[in-house]
């Protein structure tokens, strides 16, 4: 075999698996924050018809977090990210089943960069976090990004700058 071809091929199949869990991750904070908006709706809209004095907050709580929850169509943004996991994991299937050839490896990566496209912006300290346990699971340990509190805290809701990214070996 060809070990040039071979590392690349490893490259991509890295990336690809990358990928797959942050779209995976993506989809589980997006489904979280979606289902935990509803449930308080749910709960302050039945306790709002039970409570004469709190019925005016409860009412106000559930009309934020309703038009919360429709302005950043959080259900919608869960289905993308449930979307390109599957186009991710087709893609991370072929590279894992068909031949190896240079051909092949040539389509994967145009494959890569068409769904690419149509991923929204990165939250870096999520990607980079995602690369750890990628090399964790492959047993790839070296060039583990160090993350800190306050970047593991955040990196749902902020993407914080480009200062992680180790490349894959």
């Amino acid at each position: 075999m060809n070990s040039d071809l071979d590392n690349r091929i490893f490259q991509l199949d890295f990336a690809v698996e990358k990928s797959m869990r942050y779209h995976q991750r993506r989809r589980g904070w997006y489904e979280t924050l979606h289902k935990g908006f509803m449930l308080v709706i749910i709960v302050c809209g039945s306790l709002a018809s039970l409570s004469n004095g709190l019925a005016f907050y409860l009412g106000i709580t559930v009309a934020g977090l309703a038009a919360l929850d429709l302005v950043f169509g959080l259900s919608h943004r869960a289905r993308d990210h449930e979307m390109l996991f599957r186009r991710f994991s087709d893609l991370a299937v072929k590279i894992r089943a068909d031949e190896h050839t240079e051909e092949n490896l040539k389509q994967w990566t145009r494959e890569r960069i068409n769904i690419e496209t149509d991923e929204p912006p990165i939250y870096a300290a999520l990607e980079a976090d995602c690369d750890n346990k990628v090399r964790r699971a492959w047993d790839k340990t070296d060039n583990l990004v160090q993350l800190d509190g306050w970047s593991k805290f955040a990196m749902h809701f902020l993407r914080q700058e480009k200062k992680y990214w180790p490349q894959p070996s």
